[in-house]
């Protein structure tokens, strides 16, 4: 409930700074990493909604968020489809800066995040191709990523059946090239 509650407060903006002040961080890298996948989707979600302001993205990043977000990534369970995509909207909002973008590649980020870019949901396939085309917006990252295998990845997604995967996919060749 504690979750739930953070997400639909986090949904408001001039909430924001409030909840930040009550250094609520901590606690959703916490529920991030939690057993019930409703709790953690919960929990991303807010972390998601959190980072969207450019003014806290920093101070987010700097409570941990980055290695909980990557481990939804790494194994996503089988029905996490929600958690996924929950942990990709907030990693496409801290990733817009470069430091997170180093931080999130020197934690092996970038293979576990193409290979959830092939899911199965439209949905995921589009918040994670959001994440690689914020990380792939600087060049070095972008070599990092092709490296790791991206380019197969932009030819599956911008054959997708979904034209909002086709978009964020055709962004991906754009920041490749």
């Amino acid at each position: 409930e504690a979750a739930w509650g953070l997400a639909n407060l986090s949904s408001q903006s001039e909430l924001t700074a409030t909840l930040m002040r009550a250094n609520v961080v901590p606690l959703l890298v916490t529920f991030a990493r939690s057993e019930s996948d409703g709790v953690r989707m919960q929990a991303l979600w807010t972390l998601a909604n959190l980072a969207v302001h450019p003014e806290f993205r920093q101070e987010i990043a700097r409570e941990r968020t980055i290695p909980a977000l990557l481990d939804s990534f790494r194994d996503p369970a089988p029905g996490t489809h929600h958690s996924l995509t929950q942990a990709a909207r907030a990693l496409s909002n801290l990733v817009v800066t470069s430091e997170n973008r180093a931080e999130t590649m020197a934690h092996v980020g970038g293979e576990a995040i193409l290979r959830c870019a092939l899911s199965e949901s439209n949905e995921v396939q589009q918040a994670v191709a959001r994440v690689i085309v914020n990380l792939s917006y600087e060049v070095g990252v972008a070599m990092q990523l092709v490296s790791a295998g991206a380019l197969p990845v932009v030819a599956s997604l911008l054959g997708s059946d979904c034209d909002s995967v086709q978009q964020e996919a055709t962004w991906m060749a754009v920041n490749f090239s």
